[in-house]
């Protein structure tokens, strides 16, 4: 991309400089030969990054499925008893309660949901957060007799929680190597983001790489997440993650921030294209704050308009598409219904928009 960039710059000044007709021919020639090439890129990265999405959703349904199987056969004991009794013989109260707590809210609220949040309207991803809910409700019915029983009357309007089926153990579900591994990727993901808070760089803000130095013990790591990568690039909003093994003694100094794997290394150069990309994301939060205090719903499309000295017509379809657009105008204009100013790392913006 650098390189593309190079030679465009190199062709727009011998456009400029071109001194007759046959030399300013042959620079646009190769200027237009270029525009041609970074169409093409865009175009395959458009594809790939669908692709990467789809392998994404794929990877997640199947984690959250294994993890509520999961949490079903820890909650039972070793001969497959289903009785309270048994679940109290094997685990005890609080250490049932604890596993159910650590599905619903690591599991199932700070790993899948943040993974498939743009996907909630989605059919499989609504019956994989229906039968995990519903699980995870039925298997604190003994412990909770009275919330469960609210939350069922009010959620999922069964006769009563306490006369469900007990949840059973779907052993095709059941991968360790899976769970391990996403187990691994959280913690990379963790330490990244704490990297990022120890630089003061707002998730928002996309960086071009983040460094994992392993320690010599924890090589292993790298093979655990090989195939789940891109899920941590786009949790931590980076555009590559590289993988590193400590072969000196660990007290050797490092930058970065150390971790219970090795240390994390990011780079924090802001290059002009991502700090286009982190001042549109800074501007589509605000703009879904302001649908929201509109009381737009999420299906209600907008005649949007934004004013701001960056320059985002690369991202306009990106921004039409997460904001709910059906037009952008990168300007402003009279008699617009709802909108809002503010200020971004010192420049002044104004948002608004009209409900189609």
């Amino acid at each position: 991309l650098n390189e593309l960039n190079s030679q465009e710059a190199n062709a727009v000044a011998a456009v400029n400089n071109a001194y007759d007709e046959k030399s300013l021919s042959l620079a646009l020639e190769e200027y237009n030969k270029l525009t041609s090439i970074r169409k093409e890129r865009d175009k395959a990265l458009d594809e790939l990054n669908v692709k990467l999405a789809e392998a994404n959703k794929k990877v997640t349904e199947e984690n959250t499925k294994l993890a509520n199987q999961s949490l079903i056969y820890n909650a039972v004991t070793e001969t497959g008893s289903s009785d309270v009794v048994g679940i109290f013989s094997k685990l005890g109260g609080k250490v049932s309660t604890d596993e159910i707590k650590n599905f619903l809210l690591f599991d199932l609220s700070k790993t899948y949901i943040q993974f498939i949040r743009n996907d909630l309207d989605k059919p499989k991803v609504q019956k994989v957060l229906y039968d995990s809910y519903f699980d995870a409700v039925t298997l604190l019915a003994p412990f909770l007799p009275f919330f469960s029983e609210k939350i069922n009357i009010e959620v999922f309007n069964k006769e009563s929680i306490h006369l469900m089926p007990w949840p059973k153990v779907v052993k095709k579900f059941l991968n360790n190597d899976l769970e391990d591994s996403m187990k691994y990727c959280n913690i990379v993901i963790q330490a990244i983001n704490a990297s990022r808070d120890k630089e003061k760089i707002n998730l928002r803000w996309p960086l071009s790489s983040a460094t994992v130095v392993l320690h010599k013990n924890r090589e292993n790591v790298k093979d655990k997440i090989s195939s789940l990568t891109s899920l941590i690039i786009k949790q931590a909003n980076i555009k590559d993650i590289k993988f590193k093994v400590l072969e000196k003694s660990l007290d050797e100094e490092l930058s970065g921030l150390s971790f219970e794997f090795g240390h994390i290394i990011l780079d924090t150069i802001i290059t002009p294209e991502l700090e286009i990309e982190g001042f549109a994301r800074e501007i589509m939060r605000r703009i879904q704050d302001l649908r929201k205090k509109s009381g737009l719903k999420k299906n209600d499309l907008i005649d949007l308009y934004i004013d701001i000295d960056v320059n985002l017509s690369k991202l306009k379809k990106y921004i039409m598409l997460r904001c709910g657009a059906k037009s952008l105008k990168l300007g402003f204009a009279d008699n617009i219904n709802f909108f809002s100013d503010g200020e971004i790392r010192n420049k002044v913006f104004r948002i608004g928009f009209n409900k189609q």
